[in-house]
């Protein structure tokens, strides 16, 4: 099962929903030297930029800067959605995720 939901932070959703932070994904837009892509991580964790680089073969990888990020996505930051977005770009998911019984995607509100 997939449900998106907007409203604030991963806990404040994964709160309002009644359900574990865990469960709720969030998206980030981030960058190698050559390329953008989509980072799918459980709400509860943070991306290891240097491990994700290394399992990409890529030298470096780094969160855009929020400007670059509205250019790719098409979204405000902090609200990116991980549907339609401006540009095709490679998407990378936290594997644990795929395992889920059920996911909720995190469309954070801006401001």
């Amino acid at each position: 099962m997939l449900r998106l939901c907007t409203g604030g932070t991963t806990a404040e959703v994964a709160q309002a929903l009644g359900v574990d932070e865990h469960q709720v994904v969030k998206m980030l837009i981030m960058e190698t030297e050559q390329q953008p892509l989509i980072m799918l991580m459980h709400g509860d964790r943070e991306v290891v930029a240097g491990s994700l680089a290394r399992q990409m073969g890529a030298k470096r990888v780094q969160p855009c800067s929020p400007q670059i990020a509205d250019k790719h996505s098409g979204d405000q930051f902090g609200g990116t959605s991980p549907f339609a977005t401006r540009r095709p770009m490679p998407v990378y998911c936290e594997c644990s995720i795929l395992q889920l019984d059920a996911l909720y995607i995190n469309s954070a509100k801006r401001g």
